[in-house]
């Protein structure tokens, strides 16, 4: 008789039942990973959104603040070029909506200023910005300000930019050149009186040693005690 072991009979049993076994456990654990995978995509999601809300605030404040600050503010590129200008800019200086077409600082710089422009320019090359200058600024109807200009480096979309900040000094330079000049009528007035006191003391002095002088040889000669008297006091003092 031909005999069959029992593990014969069920191996293909065994089998069946392990691979569905297996691919049970797989779907669970492909169905846990899906369900972690979609948990981290809102997560990742939430964080983005807000990230998002985060920098359109802080773009719309900062927006607010170079649109609306009285100050003039404008950003160049490393040669001088205005890269963008804020509309205090374009009120007191001008745009290319006014036809004034202002394309570097240089163009609306005074001539005798270009220099303080150019040691900027040159110090924002090796990252040396000085971050005050006094310069003028020429204004949309031909007449130049005073401005005290702040600059400082800065980044955009990776290329190197200067923001610069001014402010209109003029009143402040007449000021000090009023100031200067009330100190140099004051000087030359004190200088006019020690002259004036000096040419007084010599006038003075001249007649006034002559007196001297024949008030001595007068008491050489015989007086009167009255006329002694008045010509001792007049060589005493």
């Amino acid at each position: 008789a031909l005999e069959i072991a029992d593990n014969d009979l069920f191996d293909p049993y065994h089998v069946f039942i392990d691979n569905i076994a297996n691919t049970v456990a797989q779907s669970l654990e492909n169905r846990r990973h899906l369900s972690q995978l979609s948990a981290l995509n809102e997560e990742l999601t939430s964080l983005a959104q807000a990230k998002t809300l985060e920098l359109v605030a802080q773009e719309s404040l900062y927006r607010a603040i170079f649109e609306n600050i009285y100050d003039i503010l404008f950003i160049l590129d490393a040669d001088g070029t205005l890269y963008s200008t804020n509309p205090s800019f374009e009120r007191r200086i001008g745009s290319n909506k006014d036809g004034v077409g202002w394309q570097s600082l240089y163009a609306i710089t005074h001539p005798d200023d270009a220099s303080i422009v150019a040691d900027l320019l040159g110090k924002s090359v090796v990252g040396l910005i000085d971050s005050g200058m006094d310069i003028r600024l020429r204004k949309k109807c031909g007449n130049y300000f005073y401005a005290d200009v702040r600059a400082c480096s800065l980044s955009v979309n990776g290329r190197a930019k200067i923001l610069c900040i001014a402010s209109d000094i003029t009143e402040r330079k007449q000021i000090e050149q009023a100031l200067c000049a009330a100190k140099e009528a004051a000087e030359q007035a004190a200088q006019v009186k020690t002259n004036f006191l000096a040419n007084m003391s010599h006038e003075i002095r001249t007649p006034m040693n002559a007196i001297i002088g024949l008030a001595q040889l007068a008491l050489r000669h015989e007086q009167d005690a009255r006329q002694k008297d008045y010509l001792s006091k007049i060589y005493i003092a």
